[in-house]
């Protein structure tokens, strides 16, 4: 039921993940070959933009669904965010690295995409040990 869902959106995310950076990484190549370096930041700001935005929207759509049923103490809904918050970790420097060539907006945004997570999933499993231990 929910929680089969919530671990095909997981899944369907870490994808995601591993596809921005990809795709963002790609972007980049193309573009320093053909825009003049004055403007591959702002491009390539415009060009990943939308991705970036959907990506974390999307990964705020999974921690409100943990955050919903943590409300109703069903602790196990936070597990899914485990794998996500392993695949953040393990991706950043290569999404930091992407991310180089981009405006301070930006990179503030992306910063925010596993800080967010870490931030959630440290509530929640916080609340999930002290449910545990008592």
């Amino acid at each position: 039921g929910r929680d089969d869902m919530l671990d095909i959106e997981t899944d369907a995310y870490i994808h995601c993940i591993s596809a921005f950076v990809k795709l963002a990484q790609s972007e980049y190549q193309l573009l320093m070959e053909i825009i003049p370096e004055h403007h591959q930041k702002k491009t390539f700001d415009s060009l990943i933009q939308e991705a970036l935005d959907n990506l974390m929207l999307e990964g705020e759509n999974i921690v409100q669904a943990a955050r919903k049923a943590i409300i109703r103490h069903d602790y196990s809904a936070v597990l899914t965010i485990f794998p996500i918050l392993k695949h953040l970790k393990q991706m950043k420097p290569e999404f930091d690295q992407v991310l180089q060539g981009t405006a301070a907006s930006t990179k503030k945004q992306a910063a925010g995409v596993d800080q967010f997570h870490g931030d959630h999933g440290g509530k929640g499993t916080g609340g999930f040990f002290r449910q545990h231990q008592e």
